[in-house]
Protein backbone atom coordinates (compact mmCIF):
# COMPACT_ATOMS: atom_id res chain seq x y z
CA UNK A 1 0.00 0.00 0.00
CA UNK A 2 1.18 3.43 -0.66
CA UNK A 3 0.61 6.45 1.46
CA UNK A 4 0.11 9.44 -0.93
CA UNK A 5 0.30 13.22 0.53
CA UNK A 6 -2.09 15.69 -2.50
CA UNK A 7 -1.15 19.34 -2.22
CA UNK A 8 -3.15 21.87 -4.46
CA UNK A 9 -0.65 24.80 -5.82
CA UNK A 10 -0.54 27.87 -4.21
CA UNK A 11 -2.96 30.73 -5.10
CA UNK A 12 -2.13 32.48 -8.85
CA UNK A 13 -2.17 36.29 -9.97
CA UNK A 14 -5.13 34.95 -11.98
CA UNK A 15 -6.88 33.39 -9.30
CA UNK A 16 -7.05 36.86 -7.13
CA UNK A 17 -8.16 38.53 -10.59
CA UNK A 18 -10.94 36.28 -11.09
CA UNK A 19 -10.15 34.50 -14.54
CA UNK A 20 -10.00 30.77 -14.72
CA UNK A 21 -7.42 28.71 -15.77
CA UNK A 22 -6.78 24.49 -16.65
CA UNK A 23 -4.48 24.54 -19.46
CA UNK A 24 -3.61 28.11 -19.27
CA UNK A 25 -1.33 29.31 -16.19
CA UNK A 26 -0.38 32.22 -14.31
CA UNK A 27 2.01 32.23 -11.59
CA UNK A 28 1.64 32.58 -8.28
CA UNK A 29 0.62 35.80 -6.44
CA UNK A 30 2.70 37.22 -2.65
CA UNK A 31 0.00 35.71 -1.48
CA UNK A 32 0.46 32.09 -3.30
CA UNK A 33 4.09 32.09 -2.10
CA UNK A 34 3.63 32.66 1.29
CA UNK A 35 1.18 30.02 0.98
CA UNK A 36 3.64 27.33 -0.49
CA UNK A 37 6.44 28.25 1.88
CA UNK A 38 3.84 27.58 4.96
CA UNK A 39 2.63 24.11 3.34
CA UNK A 40 6.54 23.39 2.58
CA UNK A 41 7.25 24.38 6.31
CA UNK A 42 4.39 21.85 7.23
CA UNK A 43 5.95 19.00 4.96
CA UNK A 44 9.71 19.77 6.44
CA UNK A 45 11.10 16.89 8.01
CA UNK A 46 8.79 14.12 6.79
CA UNK A 47 10.45 11.39 4.62
CA UNK A 48 9.15 11.10 0.97
CA UNK A 49 10.11 8.24 -1.29
CA UNK A 50 8.99 9.93 -4.44
CA UNK A 51 7.96 13.81 -5.45
CA UNK A 52 5.61 14.07 -8.52
CA UNK A 53 4.04 17.67 -9.59
CA UNK A 54 1.68 18.90 -12.34
CA UNK A 55 3.98 19.93 -15.19
CA UNK A 56 1.65 23.14 -14.88
CA UNK A 57 3.91 26.04 -14.14
CA UNK A 58 1.83 27.52 -10.83
CA UNK A 59 2.36 23.57 -9.86
CA UNK A 60 5.43 23.17 -10.25
CA UNK A 61 6.80 26.84 -8.87
CA UNK A 62 5.01 25.63 -5.84
CA UNK A 63 6.50 22.62 -5.95
CA UNK A 64 9.91 24.00 -5.90
CA UNK A 65 9.38 25.85 -2.53
CA UNK A 66 8.49 22.57 -1.13
CA UNK A 67 11.81 21.02 -3.01
CA UNK A 68 13.88 23.33 -0.62
CA UNK A 69 12.14 21.85 2.27
CA UNK A 70 12.13 18.52 1.85
CA UNK A 71 15.73 18.08 -0.17
CA UNK A 72 13.68 16.31 -3.45
CA UNK A 73 12.78 17.83 -6.53
CA UNK A 74 9.15 17.11 -8.51
CA UNK A 75 9.20 14.91 -11.44
CA UNK A 76 6.11 16.35 -13.61
CA UNK A 77 3.24 13.97 -14.42
CA UNK A 78 1.25 14.38 -17.13
CA UNK A 79 -2.01 12.43 -15.29
CA UNK A 80 -1.40 15.10 -12.66
CA UNK A 81 -2.71 18.26 -14.45
CA UNK A 82 -5.75 20.37 -14.14
CA UNK A 83 -8.72 19.87 -16.37
CA UNK A 84 -9.27 21.69 -19.39
CA UNK A 85 -12.06 24.17 -19.46
CA UNK A 86 -12.41 24.84 -23.30
CA UNK A 87 -13.51 28.13 -24.45
CA UNK A 88 -13.84 29.90 -20.73
CA UNK A 89 -10.19 29.38 -20.28
CA UNK A 90 -8.78 33.17 -19.39
CA UNK A 91 -12.27 34.60 -18.64
CA UNK A 92 -13.64 36.62 -15.81
CA UNK A 93 -15.05 34.12 -13.51
CA UNK A 94 -15.66 35.93 -10.21
CA UNK A 95 -17.98 39.03 -9.50
CA UNK A 96 -15.78 42.32 -10.24
CA UNK A 97 -17.02 45.75 -10.94
CA UNK A 98 -18.45 45.84 -14.20
CA UNK A 99 -19.18 42.21 -14.73
CA UNK A 100 -18.26 38.84 -13.95
CA UNK A 101 -20.06 35.42 -13.99
CA UNK A 102 -22.00 35.03 -9.92
CA UNK A 103 -20.16 32.41 -7.94
CA UNK A 104 -23.82 29.84 -8.44
CA UNK A 105 -22.65 30.01 -12.43
CA UNK A 106 -19.02 29.81 -11.83
CA UNK A 107 -19.22 26.62 -9.74
CA UNK A 108 -22.03 24.81 -11.86
CA UNK A 109 -19.68 25.82 -14.95
CA UNK A 110 -16.06 24.13 -13.37
CA UNK A 111 -18.21 21.10 -12.34
CA UNK A 112 -20.56 20.72 -15.67
CA UNK A 113 -18.16 21.93 -18.62
CA UNK A 114 -16.59 18.19 -18.01
CA UNK A 115 -19.75 16.67 -18.13
CA UNK A 116 -21.28 18.41 -21.06
CA UNK A 117 -18.21 18.11 -23.45
CA UNK A 118 -17.55 22.10 -23.28
CA UNK A 119 -14.05 21.07 -22.21
CA UNK A 120 -11.42 18.68 -24.16
CA UNK A 121 -12.08 16.53 -21.46
CA UNK A 122 -15.53 14.78 -20.14
CA UNK A 123 -15.21 14.40 -16.44
CA UNK A 124 -15.07 10.62 -16.68
CA UNK A 125 -11.82 11.17 -18.99
CA UNK A 126 -10.21 13.43 -15.94
CA UNK A 127 -11.09 10.94 -13.44
CA UNK A 128 -9.75 7.88 -15.48
CA UNK A 129 -6.45 9.69 -16.21
CA UNK A 130 -6.29 10.72 -12.07
CA UNK A 131 -6.67 7.60 -11.25
CA UNK A 132 -4.25 6.13 -14.21
CA UNK A 133 -1.56 8.21 -12.50
CA UNK A 134 -2.15 7.45 -9.08
CA UNK A 135 -2.36 3.70 -9.73
CA UNK A 136 1.02 4.06 -11.59
CA UNK A 137 2.92 5.31 -8.29
CA UNK A 138 1.40 3.35 -6.20
CA UNK A 139 2.98 0.33 -8.99
CA UNK A 140 6.53 2.49 -8.88
CA UNK A 141 6.31 2.63 -5.08
CA UNK A 142 4.57 0.16 -3.54
CA UNK A 143 4.63 0.57 0.36
CA UNK A 144 5.98 4.01 0.03
CA UNK A 145 5.32 7.54 1.36
CA UNK A 146 4.42 10.12 -2.28
CA UNK A 147 4.20 13.44 -2.56
CA UNK A 148 2.34 15.27 -5.25
CA UNK A 149 1.24 18.56 -5.82
CA UNK A 150 -1.61 19.10 -8.18
CA UNK A 151 -4.93 21.35 -8.73
CA UNK A 152 -8.31 21.50 -7.71
CA UNK A 153 -10.21 20.22 -10.44
CA UNK A 154 -8.51 16.95 -10.41
CA UNK A 155 -8.51 17.02 -6.85
CA UNK A 156 -12.06 17.71 -6.72
CA UNK A 157 -12.89 15.01 -9.30
CA UNK A 158 -10.74 12.16 -7.53
CA UNK A 159 -12.30 12.54 -4.11
CA UNK A 160 -15.68 12.02 -6.11
CA UNK A 161 -14.49 8.88 -7.48
CA UNK A 162 -13.38 7.80 -4.59
CA UNK A 163 -15.61 8.99 -1.69
CA UNK A 164 -18.74 9.86 -3.34
CA UNK A 165 -20.12 10.20 0.00
CA UNK A 166 -17.42 12.49 1.52
CA UNK A 167 -18.30 14.78 -1.82
CA UNK A 168 -22.00 14.58 -1.09
CA UNK A 169 -22.07 16.08 1.65
CA UNK A 170 -19.14 18.59 1.70
CA UNK A 171 -20.41 20.98 -0.70
CA UNK A 172 -17.94 23.65 0.62
CA UNK A 173 -15.01 21.07 -0.72
CA UNK A 174 -14.51 22.60 -4.76
CA UNK A 175 -12.66 24.66 -4.63
CA UNK A 176 -9.73 22.90 -2.52
CA UNK A 177 -8.06 25.65 -0.53
CA UNK A 178 -4.38 26.90 -2.09
CA UNK A 179 -1.53 24.43 -0.53
CA UNK A 180 -4.18 21.96 1.30
CA UNK A 181 -3.30 18.83 2.05
CA UNK A 182 -5.01 15.83 1.29
CA UNK A 183 -3.78 12.39 2.17
CA UNK A 184 -5.33 8.98 0.48
CA UNK A 185 -3.95 5.20 0.18
CA UNK A 186 -3.10 3.50 -3.04
CA UNK A 187 -3.07 -0.01 -4.17
CA UNK A 188 -0.82 -1.65 -6.73
CA UNK A 189 -4.66 -2.91 -8.43
CA UNK A 190 -6.19 1.08 -8.50
CA UNK A 191 -8.04 0.86 -4.93
CA UNK A 192 -7.87 4.10 -3.37
CA UNK A 193 -8.53 5.57 0.01
CA UNK A 194 -9.41 8.52 1.89
CA UNK A 195 -7.64 9.60 4.90
CA UNK A 196 -7.58 13.02 5.33
CA UNK A 197 -9.42 15.73 3.37
CA UNK A 198 -8.61 19.41 2.37
CA UNK A 199 -6.48 20.19 5.72
CA UNK A 200 -5.57 23.79 5.77
CA UNK A 201 -3.96 23.94 9.47
CA UNK A 202 -0.76 25.31 8.68
CA UNK A 203 -2.24 28.44 6.30
CA UNK A 204 -2.51 32.01 7.66
CA UNK A 205 -5.90 32.78 8.88
CA UNK A 206 -7.27 29.03 7.94
CA UNK A 207 -8.89 26.14 10.12
CA UNK A 208 -8.37 22.36 9.36
CA UNK A 209 -11.78 21.45 7.16
CA UNK A 210 -11.38 18.69 7.62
Amino acid sequence: MTYITIVRHGTTEWMEQGLLHGRLDSKLSSRGLQEAHCVAARLRGQHFDAFYSSPAGRAIETANIIASEIGMHPLPLEGLREIDFGPMEGKRMSPQPGGGLPAWLRLRWTLLAPVFRLTSESRQAVGRRVVQALTWIARQHPDGHVLIVTHSGTHSTLIRLIAPEVAAHSPRMVPFAPCAITEIEAQPDGTLRLLHLNQTEHLPGQKERA
